[in-house]
C-alpha cells in the first residue's frame, strides 16, 4: 500500500500544472459578461455555458493526454525503469499512476467548474440532487474509459510490432459481434436487454483494459513489444470471452419456446380454428416477450419475430388457416415492413416472405376473409394486393387527407371505407363512405355514415356476412346503438337508446345475430343480454344479476356466449367471474370464479368477426391461476394449453 501512495503521490506532483491551469481556466468564465455579444439577461447563461465549455474541453483532453503520457512516455524515453529500480510492485506502479491520472483529471474538472459553481451554481446540470450522482458516474466513467484507451494507445504505437493489425481485426469483430446482439435486442423491442448490454459491454472494456494495462506493466516492464503482446492478450482473451458469453445469451433468450413463459401478456386468437398468438414474459430473459403462433390443439408453433402489441399483431383469415403480419424488412429501415404469410394448415408451418413491401404511407392494412387478398389504404391510394405471391390486383386514387381512416372488406371482392377527421376520437362526424368494386376498379360513394365515432369502428365488431354495421350515435341522455347497411350507412334499427351508462358489450352470433348487454346503471336493475334478430327486433331479454357487466364473448357452442362479470379486461386477475348464456333458452350457466374467457380478438382488429361456435379458439379462458386453458363443454371442466401464472 505505501508503494501504490508513493507512486500516486509522486504523479500528482508531476501533473500539478494541470491543477493550476484548471484554476486560472475556472476564472475565465467570471468574465463572461464581458463579452461583447452577451447582454445583461443572459449574463448567467453565458457565464455556465463557458463554464461547462472549459470543464469538458479539459477533461477530454486531460483523460487522453494523461492517458497516454502514464506509461507510453516514460516507457518510450526508457525512463520507466527507474520505478523497478525501487521496491515497487508491477501493481503499484500501475494502479498508482492510473489513480493519480484519474484524479487529477477530475480534480481539473471541478476546479473549472467551482468558481462558477458558487456564483450561479443553481444553474449548472446535476445541481439537482436527482441528477448529480449519476452525472458524476457518467463523467468518472467516461474520464476512466479515456485515460485507459489513451494508454493502451499509446503502449500499441511505441511497440512499432505487427500486432497493431491483430488488434485492429479484433476489435472489428468483436464490436462488430456487440453491434449485432445489439440491434437483435433492439428491433426485439427489449429496451432492459439492450441498456444491460451497453452497460456489461462499458464494464467488460473498462476491465479488460484496466487487466491489461496491469498484465502490461507486470509481464513487459521496460520492453514495449514485450508488453503490447502482454496487453493485447490480455484485452482481446478478456473481450473475446465477454463476446463469446453475450452471444449465448442472446441465443438462450431468443430459443424460447411457449413452455418458457412464465406468465402471459397477450394471447390473440384466429376466428377459426385452434390457431392464437401467445406472449409473455420468461423467467432470466429481462423484457424481452417471447412471442409465438401457437396450435392450442396439437402444440405446434411458429416463432413471431415481432413483438405483439395490441398495434402490432397478426391478421387472421376466417377460417384460421392463414396468418398475415408486418416485419421490418431485415436490414432495412424502420418505414419499410414486409408482408410475411404463414400457412397454418401445413405440417411445419412456417413464416414466408412476400415480395410486399410497404412503406410508411401505408396508414391501415386489412385482410380479406379468405386470406387471399391484403388491402392497403394511404393518403393518396388505395390498393389490393393477392397472396401469398404479393401481385398487385387493383390500385386506385384516393384523397383522404389527414384524417382517421376506416377500411373493411365486405366481400372478396368489394371494400368499403370511410375518413373521420384527424383527432376525432371520441366526437361523432359525419362520415362519407366510399365502395370499391374490385374486378372492375369502380371506386363510388355508397352512403353516409351521420354522426359516427371513430373509436366505434375499432371497438365495435364486425358483421360475419359483411352486410350490417354497428354505430354509437349521441343522444341527450348519452348513446344510441344503431344497427347500419354497412355498404350504405342507412339506419335499420335502434338497438339501445341510452347504452353509455357505461358503454354497452355488443357481439355479432356466428349466425350473424347480435347479443347486446346493457348495465344495471342503465336497467336499474341487474344487468341484462339482448339477443337481435338481423332486423333489429328483439328475439330475447335475459337478465345476469350482476352489479358489474363485462365483455360479451365468444360462443363456445352454438348459441352458448361466454360474458364476463365484474372487470371488462380478462387479464384482470384471480377474482374476475363468468358465465355461459344460452341466448337461444335463455339459461345461465356459472363457471368457477377466476375463470375469464380470452376474447377473439380486440383494438387491434376492428371489425373482428366472430369465432366459430366450439372451436378451438372460443373455448380459451385464463384460470386463477393465470394459465391458459381450454373449457371443455362436455365435462365443464378446463384442460391446461400452457400453464402460466400470475406473478406472485
Amino acid at each position: 500500500m505505501r508503494g501504490f501512495l508513493a507512486v500516486a503521490q509522486r504523479e500528482v506532483v508531476e501533473r500539478r500544472m494541470w491543477l493550476v491551469a484548471a484554476v486560472v481556466a475556472g476564472l475565465i468564465p467570471l468574465a463572461g459578461h464581458l463579452l461583447p455579444w452577451v447582454s445583461a439577461d443572459n449574463a448567467v447563461d453565458a457565464r455556465v455555458t463557458l463554464a461547462l465549455v472549459l470543464a469538458s474541453s479539459l477533461l477530454v483532453a486531460g483523460s487522453l493526454l494523461l492517458g497516454i503520457s502514464m506509461i507510453g512516455t516514460e516507457l518510450g524515453e526508457r525512463r520507466l525503469g527507474f520505478h523497478f529500480a525501487r521496491p515497487l510492485s508491477a501493481a503499484a506502479i500501475w494502479w498508482g499512476k492510473l489513480t493519480a491520472s484519474f484524479l487529477v483529471v477530475m480534480l481539473v474538472g471541478v476546479l473549472v467548474l467551482l468558481p462558477t459553481a458558487l456564483v450561479s451554481g443553481r444553474e449548472l446540470p446535476g445541481r439537482n440532487a436527482d441528477d448529480g450522482p449519476l452525472l458524476a458516474g457518467l463523467v468518472a466513467v467516461f474520464v476512466l474509459l479515456v485515460l485507459l484507451v489513451g494508454h493502451a494507445l499509446s503502449v500499441a504505437g511505441r511497440s512499432r510490432s505487427w500486432l497493431l493489425t491483430s488488434d485492429l481485426v479484433a476489435a472489428l469483430l468483436i464490436g462488430a459481434i456487440v453491434w449485432a446482439v445489439a440491434m437483435r435486442f433492439w428491433f426485439a423491442d427489449s429496451a432492459t436487454l439492450f441498456t444491460r448490454l451497453v452497460e456489461s459491454t462499458a464494464f467488460a472494456v473498462l476491465v479488460g483494459l484496466a487487466v491489461a494495462g496491469w498484465v502490461q506493466v507486470a509481464v513487459g516492464r521496460t520492453d514495449a513489444r514485450r508488453g503490447h503482446r502482454a496487453l493485447s492478450a490480455t484485452l482481446w482473451g478478456t473481450l473475446g470471452v465477454f463476446a463469446l458469453a453475450i452471444v449465448g445469451y442472446a441465443a438462450w433468450v431468443f430459443s424460447a419456446t411457449p413452455s418458457s413463459l412464465g406468465r402471459l401478456s397477450e394471447v390473440m386468437t384466429a376466428p377459426g380454428g385452434s390457431w392464437t398468438l401467445v406472449s409473455g414474459s420468461s423467467a432470466g430473459r429481462g423484457d424481452f416477450a417471447p412471442t409465438f403462433l401457437l396450435d392450442t390443439q396439437s402444440g405446434r408453433w411458429l416463432r413471431f419475430e415481432v413483438r405483439a402489441r395490441w398495434w402490432v399483431a397478426p391478421m387472421f383469415s376466417a377460417d384460421g388457416r392463414t396468418a398475415v403480419w408486418l416485419q421490418q424488412t431485415e436490414g432495412g429501415r424502420r418505414d419499410q415492413q414486409q408482408v410475411l404469410v404463414a400457412d397454418l394448415s401445413a405440417s411445419q408451418p412456417r413464416a414466408v416472405a412476400t415480395s410486399l413491401v410497404l412503406s410508411e404511407d401505408a396508414w391501415q392494412v386489412r385482410l380479406s376473409r379468405s386470406g387471399r387478398r391484403l388491402a392497403v389504404i394511404g393518403e393518396k391510394n388505395l390498393s389490393v394486393y393477392s397472396l401469398p405471391d404479393g401481385g398487385l390486383v387493383r390500385a386506385v386514387r384516393v384523397d383522404v387527407g389527414s384524417g382517421r381512416v376506416g377500411l373493411r372488406f365486405l366481400g372478396e371482392d368489394e371494400l368499403v371505407y370511410g375518413v373521420w377527421a384527424k383527432g376525432d376520437w371520441l366526437n361523432p362526424v359525419d362520415v362519407v363512405l366510399r365502395r370499391l368494386d374490385i374486378p372492375s376498379g369502380r371506386l363510388e360513394e355508397s352512403g353516409k355514415l351521420n354522426g359516427a365515432r371513430y373509436r366505434d369502428f375499432v371497438v365495435l365488431p364486425g358483421d360475419p356476412r359483411g352486410e350490417l354495421l354497428l354505430a354509437f350515435h349521441p343522444r341527450e341522455e348519452g348513446l344510441e346503438l344503431v344497427l347500419h347497411d354497412a355498404r350504405t350507412g342507412a339506419a335499420r334499427a335502434s338497438l339501445l337508446s341510452q347504452p353509455d351508462k357505461p358503454l354497452a358489450r355488443a357481439a355479432f352470433l356466428f349466425d350473424g345475430r347480435i347479443v347486446v348487454g346493457e348495465s344495471p346503471a342503465v336497467t336499474g336493475g341487474p344487468a341484462r343480454v339482448h339477443l337481435f334478430d338481423r332486423e333489429g327486433r328483439v328475439v330475447r331479454t335475459i337478465a345476469l344479476e350482476t352489479d358489474e357487466l363485462g365483455r360479451i364473448g365468444s360462443e363456445v357452442a352454438p348459441g352458448v356466449s361466454t360474458v364476463s362479470l365484474g372487470r371488462d379486461e380478462y387479464w384482470g386477475g384471480r377474482n374476475g367471474h363468468a358465465v355461459l348464456v344460452n341466448v337461444d333458452q335463455g339459461s345461465i350457466q356459472n363457471l368457477p370464479e377466476g375463470y375469464l374467457p380470452v376474447p377473439v380478438s380486440g383494438w387491434w382488429s376492428p371489425g373482428r368477426v366472430p369465432a366459430e361456435p366450439g372451436g378451438a379458439c372460443a373455448r380459451l379462458f385464463r384460470s386463477p391461476e393465470g394459465a391458459l386453458v381450454r373449457y371443455e363443454p362436455t365435462t365443464g371442466g378446463f384442460t391446461t394449453i400452457l400453464a402460466t401464472r400470475w406473478p406472485s
